[in-house]
């Protein structure tokens, strides 16, 4: 099993999961909660990866690609995608 922080999408591009705290769901504004740090992901077959977390726990993604080669990305999550 392979344990990384950087999660390669691409030759040129590249997802780090961010580790912050979780904020209520109470329908409120709050201030962008702090950055704790990269999270990581244990890959457990090739393009396949599982991130432990904590209940508590919340995840931002920070992504990484060369500004001269722009990348288009579709998110999807548990069988749930993005619009």
């Amino acid at each position: 099993m392979v344990i990384r922080h950087d999660i390669p999408l691409g030759k040129a591009c590249s997802v780090r999961l961010m580790r912050t705290l979780r904020l209520p769901d109470d329908g409120r504004e709050y201030p962008l909660p702090p950055g704790l740090g990269s999270m990581e992901a244990y890959e457990v077959e090739p393009g396949r990866y599982v991130v432990p977390m904590h209940p508590r726990e919340a995840l931002w993604l920070s992504f990484d690609a060369p500004y001269w080669k722009p990348h288009a990305l579709r998110i999807g999550i548990g069988g749930v995608e993005t619009p």
